[in-house]
């Protein structure tokens, strides 16, 4: 009997296990709605973005604040095609991409947006870190659009299309003709 027990418990463990790698996700989440940084006692705010145009289906839209304390729609970018860069305040492999970012950005790709996803305690945190790098840098304290684009370690880069869907999906430190490649092959 007691093979039967370790046996089911075993097979379940394996489901979990398939059902996590699989990236079953638990996204409260739709395409069309907005994080908003909340404070941790509240209820994160989801709200329509104010965009003048409709978003397009599949886009996961979001707004979050800039280095400067200034609202960014990710919506806003539309007709551009766009790198969003999931990093940590406290990771590692993040602060090594950084500079590739830079490099990137300095190349001034047309038609291209880097926007870096900082996730850290506070903002003063994240601005000591990215305030030295011109790419557009927006900071979270909560992982809400991380959730929302199913980024399950830092950092991860996901690139878009011009109408803002995803095209591609990537790890992070990678050499700047890597980007670029990936870049060129997206209409």
């Amino acid at each position: 009997m007691k093979k039967n027990y370790r046996g089911l418990l075993l097979t379940g463990l394996f489901g979990l296990l398939v059902m996590g790698m699989l990236g079953c996700s638990n996204s409260k989440f739709n395409s069309k709605q907005t994080i908003n940084d909340a404070k941790p006692s509240a209820i994160p705010s989801i709200v329509p973005s104010p965009s003048p145009s409709p978003i397009p289906t599949g886009m996961k839209d979001f707004t979050l604040k800039d280095l400067n304390n200034q609202e960014v729609t990710l919506s806003s970018f539309l007709g551009k095609k766009i790198l969003l860069n999931f990093s940590g305040s406290h990771c590692g492999p993040c602060i090594k991409e950084f500079p590739v970012l830079q490099e990137l950005h300095d190349k001034q790709l047309k038609d291209v947006v880097i926007l870096v996803i900082c996730y850290g305690k506070t903002l003063d945190e994240v601005k000591n870190l990215l305030d030295k790098y011109t790419f557009k840098s927006l900071y979270t304290k909560n992982l809400n659009v991380y959730d929302l684009y199913n980024v399950a370690g830092t950092p991860t880069n996901v690139f878009l299309n011009r109408q803002g869907q995803e095209v591609e999906r990537i790890g992070g430190a990678e050499k700047v003709d890597y980007y670029i490649n990936i870049l060129n092959r997206i209409p």
